[in-house]
């Protein structure tokens, strides 16, 4: 099983929105996928189901002696099992801080499901502190997602410094790139921002894919679903979630296919 986990140094960047669809995506191609949600606002399960947000999972699973399989919650996509993040108990969080700064729980987790899953999601907490170095230390891979929005490129030395400092310190994580996302096409300021951090920033930090700002968005979240469950046909953003995930994959060496941007013809031009 391998860990991807998805954090910033801001909130408010389409984290969750990310994790959940992306996990739908992966799922979608035929990955045994199962999305975990560590942020205490409990962010997956208020996007899905009020039921879900009233259930055990991670904080239960990282305070306590239980087994995991009996927390995971499944889905109406059969290959996408979901770990809410649980119920907040005050006298737990000094335990669940150390099981998050430790890594502990992560990789008890890693253990106990390695498996039964092709791939995790995490919803990582927003912020770059101990949690999140923690939780980088026991995972194989990290996305941060990255507003289309004005001073969003300061952020970007903040992670890479972060991510540079706990890889030093020994943790594998392998950082995958930024997603830009909340990109709204009409918005001159929205779209400077995008050229502006590819021009500054080199393409290995960047995904080619940009997840735009669609009110398709606020649709599935009403009604709680992935946004390609919306409808049949799914809305067309729904497809930048099926097109990041073969990126992510090229960049994490799952498929041996390399990109080829030299066109092929249907039939022989000769």
């Amino acid at each position: 099983m391998k860990v991807i986990v998805l954090t910033g140094a801001k909130g408010g960047v389409g984290k969750t929105t990310l994790a959940l669809n992306m996990a739908y995506a992966f799922a979608r191609q035929g990955k045994r996928t199962l999305l975990l949600d560590t942020d205490m606002q409990g962010g997956i399960a208020l996007s899905l189901s009020r039921g879900l947000s009233q259930r055990g999972g991670w904080f239960e699973y990282a305070t306590q002696e239980v087994n995991a399989q009996s927390l995971i919650v499944s889905t109406n996509q059969s290959l996408l099992h979901i770990l809410p993040h649980g119920q907040v108990v005050f006298s737990e969080l000094v335990a669940f801080e150390r099981a998050m700064q430790s890594g502990h729980a992560l990789q008890r987790l890693r253990d106990e499901l390695g498996d039964l899953y092709d791939l995790c999601i995490v919803d990582l907490q927003t912020g770059l502190d101990l949690r999140a170095a923690g939780m980088i230390d026991k995972a194989d891979f990290l996305i941060a997602p990255l507003a289309a929005e004005p001073l969003s490129a300061r952020v970007v030395p903040h992670v890479l410094s972060f991510v540079s400092q706990c890889q030093k310190a020994g943790a594998p994580s392998l950082f995958l790139g930024f997603v830009l996302t909340m990109w709204q096409a009409a918005d001159a300021q929205s779209t400077k921002v995008v050229q502006e951090i590819r021009t500054r920033f080199p393409e290995s930090f960047l995904f080619y894919t940009i997840i735009s700002h669609d009110e398709a968005f606020v649709d599935a979240n009403e009604l709680g679903m992935p946004v390609g469950m919306l409808r049949t046909p799914p809305p067309a953003v729904a497809m930048l979630f099926e097109q990041l995930c073969v990126e992510v994959e090229r960049r994490m060496q799952m498929t041996t296919e390399e990109p080829n941007h030299e066109p092929r013809y249907l039939v022989d031009r000769s």
